[in-house]
């Protein structure tokens, strides 16, 4: 992993004991640890929101600036973050790559206090420069990726959907499909039947969905019946459980 090979780095070419990079999801305002190394090392998925950073490392965030976190200097309540890592003495770098926050290198020492000098400053500096064109590079080798998959995914549905002549076989065929190899959560399939819409085939989605949307009026504002009378693609965002029956919340 290349985010480890940062922290490794870091680590053998400063008097420091652990390293940390966190990227941030912006849906959730959340940083969840991605790799840690060295003394006490943060376990990995380990998130906090933004709010429950320290006064000092949001400072930071907002300022686009690297700088030190001295939490000795501070009360239990507003060490946020820092009173879980245990952290003393910090020096953050928040990584932003073309304007937008994506993430954040922490080094310290967990439960000890050692200086940190302007040479290993400017290290750090440097340090998380090449963490955010790490961060980019492998996320856009995972977008591309997920589109291969995608593109892989559609070609097999038109497949599967042709080997059955039945039409609720087919549906039942496609929604299969999608959820083994599409990479999927939820899945359906609605058919049109006079001036309703009826659901076919489908997977991932709750009963009470199920119950609530198997039959939808073509007037109807349900997402699928706009698709339908559109004839076009639809990006439906942020659906909630509440609102759609979903287990979990799902964004895209």
């Amino acid at each position: 992993d290349v985010l480890e090979g940062v922290c490794e780095g870091i680590l053998a070419a400063t008097a420091h004991s652990r390293v940390t990079v966190s990227l941030y999801d912006e849906s959730t305002s959340t940083l969840t640890v991605a790799a840690s190394r060295g003394a006490s090392a943060v376990p990995a998925g380990l998130a906090v929101t933004l709010d429950r950073l320290s006064p000092g490392a949001l400072s930071l965030v907002e300022d686009r600036r690297p700088g030190l976190v001295d939490y000795d200097a501070l009360k239990v309540d507003e060490r946020g973050f820092g009173s879980v890592t245990h952290g003393r003495l910090a020096f953050d770098v928040p990584l932003f790559y073309e304007e937008r926050f994506i993430g954040l290198l922490a080094v310290d020492d967990p439960a000890e206090r050692r200086e940190f000098t302007v040479d290993e400053m400017r290290l750090l500096t440097g340090a998380g420069a090449q963490a955010t064109i790490a961060i980019e590079n492998a996320r856009l080798y995972e977008e591309q990726a997920r589109r291969r998959r995608r593109i892989e995914a559609l070609h097999g549905v038109t497949e599967v959907a042709l080997e059955n002549l039945d039409v609720h076989a087919a549906a039942a065929a496609v929604v299969k499909y999608l959820i083994e190899h599409g990479h999927l959560d939820l899945a359906g399939v609605w058919l049109a039947e006079g001036d309703a819409l009826w659901l076919s085939a489908s997977a991932g989605y709750t009963n009470s969905y199920v119950e609530r949307f198997s039959r939808l009026e073509q007037s109807e504002s349900h997402e699928v019946a706009r698709v339908f009378k559109s004839g076009s693609p639809m990006v439906v965002e942020n659906v909630r459980s509440e609102d759609r029956g979903v287990r979990e919340t799902y964004a895209n």
